[in-house]
């Protein structure tokens, strides 16, 4: 393709050698004096009908004017398409070039040429480039020869109903590559194929639907997982699901035992997973609690290992050891050597002051 940077510095040192200003050249042209500006910055292309007309301000070739020959544009701009298009060969790479500075029925013109020659993932580079009609017309061939690699390059440029029919058509031969059609379909779109899927095959191949689906459809499904016990499928949507919502399946998971609450805790509020944990303690003691440990507060923790402790001394805290303040804990471990329980101070060694509990170990021995 031209490259924008080169074409906007020969425009700017073309202009600046006739010392006009970019207002000027932009009068000159019958366009904004911003357009020009973008121009010379490289972030666009001058539009195909005003190459001539700048050629001519600036009394130099549209091959000088943008670095580059290339006989076709030159049929194109001259009103030639057709007769050179009879003469000569034209490869997809050729009209990839020139692709970006041509109107859209200008582009098509030729690729009713380059099509028959290159296949469908040959010509992506060119879909942003291509008119509606055309673009249809080749989505529909994809569909009906089950291209769907070549679909989902084409999803960003067709129109919605074509896509849907073509994300439809994914679905029915078994949804693969659909991932990359899915940010461009509306979300109740996404949501019915999501349902339907989920009829067929359960929860478990859903994941690439979660981020794009109707809240509401996607609260559903949760319930549902809920319901047959399929948790991990409920911490896949929980991210695309509302803290409110969270926190109200976390509750009907603790009263089902607690079961599948480690993959929902990291999506729910701090002080959620505090009072989840609280009630987890009193049900199972600080074994139930540990995979939620991570997500608690360090108050809530010191809480939790105040009351274990309370109940089964320093060898109740293995598994929250690794969570708690090292101070509180080697507090703990000093009151334990002092009635003679080094068994237990050995289960949080690796979490203590070593050199605190060694000075302690010399004035109680």
């Amino acid at each position: 393709m031209f490259d924008m940077r080169e074409v906007g510095r020969n425009i700017s040192n073309l202009r600046k050698k006739l010392n006009m200003t970019q207002m000027e050249l932009a009068e000159r042209l019958g366009i904004s004096f911003q357009a020009v500006s973008s121009w010379e910055r490289g972030n666009t292309m001058p539009d195909i009908a005003k190459l001539p007309e700048l050629a001519e301000i600036f009394s130099v070739s549209v091959d000088t004017l943008l670095g580059k020959t290339s006989p076709l544009l030159e049929s194109v701009i001259a009103g030639k398409t057709e007769k050179y298009l009879e003469e000569n060969p034209v490869s997809v790479e050729e009209l990839e070039e020139v692709a970006p500075i041509l109107k859209p029925d200008q582009v098509d013109e030729v690729f009713e040429k380059v099509e028959p020659t290159v296949s469908l993932k040959d010509m992506e580079e060119l879909f942003p480039f291509l008119g509606g009609d055309t673009l249809a017309r080749l989505a529909r061939k994809a569909i009906e020869r089950k291209d769907f690699q070549g679909l989902a390059e084409m999803a960003p440029f067709i129109d919605q109903s074509l896509l849907e029919e073509a994300a439809q058509a994914m679905e029915e031969a078994g949804g693969k590559g659909i991932e990359r059609v899915l940010p461009f379909l509306g979300r109740e779109t996404v949501s019915n194929l999501a349902l339907r899927r989920c009829e067929r095959d359960g929860n478990s191949r859903l994941d690439e639907f979660y981020p794009f689906m109707r809240p509401e459809d996607l609260e559903r499904l949760a319930l549902k997982a809920l319901s047959e016990g399929e948790y991990g499928a409920i911490s896949g949507m929980a991210p695309f699901l509302s803290s409110e919502f969270n926190y109200k399946i976390a509750i009907a998971m603790l009263e089902q035992g607690g079961k599948g609450l480690d993959g929902l805790a990291p999506f729910l509020e701090r002080e959620q997973v505090d009072a989840i944990a609280k009630n987890l303690l009193k049900k199972g003691g600080l074994s139930a609690v540990e995979g939620l440990l991570p997500f608690l507060s360090a108050e809530c923790r010191k809480e939790l290992a105040e009351k274990e402790y309370a109940a089964k001394g320093l060898r109740g805290l293995g598994h929250i050891a690794p969570f708690l303040d090292k101070d509180y804990l080697t507090d703990l471990a000093k009151e334990a050597l002092k009635k003679g329980d080094f068994k237990a101070v050995a289960s949080v060694a690796p979490f203590i002051r070593r050199e605190a509990i060694a000075e302690a170990m010399d004035k109680y021995l």
